[in-house]
């Protein structure tokens, strides 16, 4: 168990009837799909996440959620699909039950996300039931700027926000050459975008995104 878990379990105990910490193992796998692409406009990626996720309740959906997130560039196959993805893990966290119940929980997944210029960010999950992917065009240049935000975490939360509150982060550059290499392709595509007709408040915009993405992968 973790410090921080350890010392809430501990200031708890007075106040509570019980403080059960839990570890169990857990496997993800999303599956192998399809393009229906030229292989040569689409970037897929891995993003490994690691989740702490917390509620005010013994039960039920978790209500805030922070991840931190491992991205690195998946080979498309000779047949125009990407390979499915594996991710074995250790699940742990604690329940306190009594007077004030709380649960936290912090654990790990994979999935892969499929970026193509001009088109939304089409993002596999764990067990998702697809083997081939349906383009959405992104219209405008807020939705293509929108579909390298979410390759990227979510700067604004991501594709899916099941939560009622959600933040992430992407690791440092140092964390692995694979994730680095993320990083640049996503601050070159912040500067390509730049060069598009735009305003120019929304040019900086993207020169800040940009500059951002290159400051972290120099980290």
């Amino acid at each position: 168990m973790k410090r921080p878990l350890l010392l809430l379990c501990l200031a708890s105990l007075p106040s509570l009837c019980g403080c059960i910490p839990y570890v169990g193992p857990s496997i993800d796998y999303t599956p192998r799909v399809k393009l229906d692409a030229p292989r040569d406009e689409v970037r897929a990626f891995r993003v490994d996440i690691a989740s702490s996720q917390d509620s005010p309740g013994w039960h039920g959906p978790f209500l805030s959620q922070t991840n931190k997130e491992r991205l690195s560039e998946v080979s498309i196959s000779h047949r125009d699909a990407v390979p499915s993805q594996v991710k074995a893990s250790v699940q742990h966290g604690i329940v306190l039950i009594g007077v004030i119940s709380h649960r936290i929980r912090e654990s790990e997944s994979v999935v892969v996300r499929l970026y193509r210029p001009g088109y939304e960010l089409v993002e596999i999950g764990p067990w998702e039931r697809t083997n081939r992917v349906e383009w959405k065009l992104a219209p405008d240049l807020a939705a293509q700027e929108k579909a390298v935000d979410y390759l990227f975490g979510g700067r604004q939360g991501g594709p899916r926000r099941p939560f009622a509150r959600y933040s992430c982060w992407q690791e440092k550059g140092s964390v692995s050459a694979a994730h680095r290499e993320a990083l640049l392709f996503g601050a070159s595509e912040y500067e390509r975008l730049a060069l598009l007709p735009c305003s120019d408040e929304k040019r900086e915009m993207l020169a800040k995104s940009a500059k951002h993405m290159r400051t972290l992968a120099a980290e």
